[in-house]
């Protein structure tokens, strides 16, 4: 959480999709556990960032998952950066 001089309040939530995740078949619910907690931290902050990581992910998957992140949080207070 970052607290900025006005008092308004960001919440970071950050999840990795590691080699061994992907190996579990794990990613969804990873994906899901960060987009459940960024939400649930709409209730407390102003702002909500969430950060995936994809460095098991195939280029592309990364690109697609960035692009369908960025719609959906189009016009909400919640924002997704996805690294690679």
């Amino acid at each position: 959480m970052v607290r900025l001089p006005g008092g308004e309040s960001i919440g970071i939530e950050v999840e990795w999709f590691s080699r061994a995740t992907r190996e579990k078949k794990r990613s969804a619910s990873v994906l899901a556990h960060g987009l459940g907690q960024a939400v649930l931290a709409l209730t407390h902050r102003n702002l909500a960032i969430l950060v995936i990581g994809c460095s098991a992910s195939r280029g592309e998957e990364a690109r697609e998952l960035r692009r369908n992140l960025i719609r959906a949080c189009r016009g909400s207070r919640m924002r997704a950066v996805v690294i690679q």
